[in-house]
């Protein structure tokens, strides 16, 4: 997924819905479960987004291009991943 993100030989769109897609997971996992949960599903969940948030912060111009300029990132989305990001 990330050498597709990094690959320019791809599609504009298709790198956009690779990197959306990371935001997606990065959002899913940034909030606790509504189900009850063990503790240890919890700390599965945070090392997830612990280790997907280093992989965008690394992409930020990209993210800047697709998620802004062109707006293929949801608001929603933005809302909650975009702090993370210092974006």
């Amino acid at each position: 997924m990330l050498s597709g993100i990094d690959n320019s030989d791809f599609l504009l769109s298709k790198r956009a819905t690779l990197l959306e897609t990371l935001c997606v997971l990065l959002y899913d996992y940034s909030f606790p479960m509504e189900e009850t949960i063990t503790k240890e599903e919890e700390n599965e969940r945070e090392i997830i987004a612990l280790k997907i948030r280093p992989e965008l912060l690394k992409r930020k111009e990209k993210i800047k291009k697709l998620g802004i300029e062109y707006g293929f990132i949801d608001d929603y989305i933005k809302e909650v991943v975009f702090p993370q990001l210092d974006l």
